[in-house]
């Protein structure tokens, strides 16, 4: 029986060590075309925000495919937003901010919704309105209770 040698070993090992980072960083659905990145904040969860990305995909399609066509990368942490919230910085990036701190899937998926209101408004020249934004998120929430 042929000994594998340590330099197999070591490549095999590191591309287990890229899939995991990749899968763990990324947001791939081949089917709808869509991939985005996380970043991962301090709340290392990005389950969280690749649940909530699913359940916009099943319960609000429209909304899911904004996202998949606008967003790039889905921040997550704390320090926007606090506990369970989020946040858009502005500018001409298409990144949003989502804390996962509570690990609430639908809320995730809402607050997600939120800040794309968010960039629609910059991107559109409108000023900041938290309430039309609001609206946004609880029309998520009540879509995803149907479902």
């Amino acid at each position: 029986m042929p000994r594998v040698s340590g330099t197999i070993k070591f490549i095999f090992a590191l591309l287990i060590i890229i899939a995991f980072w990749w899968n763990f960083t990324h947001y791939v659905d081949f089917g709808s075309g869509c991939y985005l990145k996380i970043s991962t904040g301090l709340e290392f969860n990005n389950t969280t925000i690749k649940n909530g990305l699913k359940a916009l995909k099943y319960a609000v399609p429209t909304t899911y495919r904004m996202v998949c066509r606008d967003v790039t990368v889905i921040r997550t942490g704390v320090s926007c937003g606090g506990f369970g919230g989020g946040c858009y910085h502005g500018g001409s990036r298409s990144e949003i901010y989502v804390s996962v701190a509570q690990g609430a899937v639908l809320e995730s998926a809402a607050i997600i919704a939120h800040e794309l209101c968010h960039l629609y408004q910059d991107r559109d020249g409108k000023p900041f309105d938290e309430n039309e934004c609001y609206l946004v998120d609880d029309a998520v929430l009540r879509e995803m209770a149907k479902f």
